[in-house]
């Protein structure tokens, strides 16, 4: 497994997918419709899976958890399981753009959950505030109090 953070999306800078392709890399998919994460890459290079994260630390770091860190169970032989809780959200939760799916960061408190104060993908120390995050999907603004939801736990 070959796997970079950074120089993925559509910056001045960003030269690893068009690197990858000069090198053989065999595109699956770059960019994904996930916030945060937008500007992820998967293919293969010569029988070698290829992950390109972000480079903004909370992308990376949701990107990881949710195809690297399976990917490298499944590739032992084993069976990834992430840890999910079905809980209710202790507030009303509302979102201005519903264009993407969405991963909030969120805390469990007393067995419910509530969104952390959260900024977007540059904003890594909402994480050490978190239990977990909740997966919105595309097209739903909002969540009412006591709606059950899964959070997966970090």
């Amino acid at each position: 497994m070959l796997l970079f953070s950074g120089g993925i999306s559509m910056g001045e800078y960003d030269y690893v997918p068009q690197v990858m392709k000069d090198a053989g890399l065999s595109l699956i998919f770059k960019d994904i419709d996930i916030q945060p994460g937008r500007p992820t890459l998967f293919g293969i290079l010569d029988h070698i899976a290829v992950f390109g994260l972000p480079g903004n630390p909370v992308s990376s770091f949701v990107q990881f958890e949710l195809m690297v860190h399976p990917f490298i169970y499944t590739s032992m032989g084993k069976t990834f399981h992430a840890h999910i809780r079905h809980l209710p959200i202790g507030e009303d939760f509302y979102r201005t753009k519903a264009n993407r799916r969405s991963l909030i960061p969120v805390r469990i408190e007393n067995d419910w959950i509530f969104p952390v104060k959260y900024h977007g993908s540059a904003h890594i120390n909402a994480y050490t505030f978190a239990s977990g995050w909740i997966d919105i999907p595309k097209g739903k603004k909002e969540l009412k109090k006591g709606e059950m939801i899964d959070v997966r736990l970090l």
